[in-house]
């Protein structure tokens, strides 16, 4: 039997003044005739059904504290995406649904994946680049952790905003784009004031005796291992972690240390991790020698 609800809400989705009606019971009206002076270049749209509802709905409102806010913002997100979540199954109520899924980054932006590589938007999508692994926040917006990207899609010409970062660094994104201030509260490019501080994640390579040149990040104020913390956020890494007999590190099965995507990363027993390494350099200095 058809679903009741599900035609009612199409109907008010497609009304002649297109409004979506928002969880708290107030109206968001889609500006149609909005002038998108952008060009014809590919933008940034994490593809995962749930992250298309992420761009339809505005994170603003008052809450109260910070706390208060992300908790909130994030049961509204749950509770607007069942709302679409029977939609996005239609192949062209799918479609119908990204015209508001418009928050956006410029095509120049520059997306450093976990896998050590950099790209910009435009790269990706040229290359037709999917399910690739990038930097990413946890639901409380405080925390790194890796995410899966299912991929790049060019989403038509819109009215941009240039973000100029105190290193000089321009970032271009439509003005309903999020921004994660250090403190965890988000704020649309719409609302951004010059002078105002926003989330950044800072990395470099160590130097340390024992381990150089592996990747790390900043995150609360300490330096950390990507691939430690990788291996220990990611599920199906962590679980892994409890099945290693004895002490366990972290192996990159690429044997290139800064590839710290969850693929390429696995644990061992720290003594097993040592003779792999071990017979690993020996068969190098032997091709090195034929050479």
């Amino acid at each position: 039997m058809a679903d009741k609800s599900l035609f009612s809400r199409l109907k008010k989705l497609f009304s002649a003044n297109l409004i979506i009606r928002k969880v708290d019971g107030k109206t968001r009206v889609i500006d149609i005739n909005k002038l998108q002076a952008y060009g014809a270049r590919g933008q940034l749209a994490t593809n995962y059904a749930v992250d298309r509802f992420t761009r339809m709905v505005s994170a603003g409102g008052t809450y109260g504290s910070v706390e208060g806010q992300r908790s909130t913002y994030q049961m509204a997100r749950r509770q607007l995406f069942s709302d679409y979540e029977m939609m996005s199954t239609d192949a062209i109520i799918s479609a119908a649904l990204d015209i508001f899924s418009d928050e956006c980054i410029g095509p120049d932006t520059v997306i450093p994946l976990l896998n050590g590589e950099k790209y910009t938007v435009q790269e990706l999508y040229n290359n037709g680049s999917k399910d690739f692994w990038v930097y990413s926040l946890d639901d409380s917006l405080s925390e790194f952790v890796p995410a899966k990207c299912a991929g790049v899609k060019y989403n038509g010409k819109k009215d941009m905003y240039r973000i100029i970062l105190e290193d000089n660094t321009t970032i271009e994104a439509t003005g309903n784009h999020l921004w994660v201030f250090p403190n965890g509260s988000l704020i649309s490019t719409n609302d951004l004031k010059v002078g105002d501080g926003i989330k950044v994640f800072r990395t470099k390579l160590s130097d340390y005796k024992q381990i150089t040149g592996y990747e790390m990040i900043c995150e609360k104020g300490k330096w950390q291992f990507i691939h430690r913390m990788v291996a220990n956020r990611y599920h199906k890494l962590s679980k892994q972690k409890s099945e290693v007999s004895g002490s366990g590190v972290i192996h990159h099965a690429s044997f290139d240390k800064l590839n710290n995507s969850p693929d390429d990363l696995v644990w061992m027993n720290s003594n097993d991790h040592l003779r792999l390494h071990a017979k690993f350099n020996k068969e190098i200095w032997k091709d090195a020698a034929k050479a």
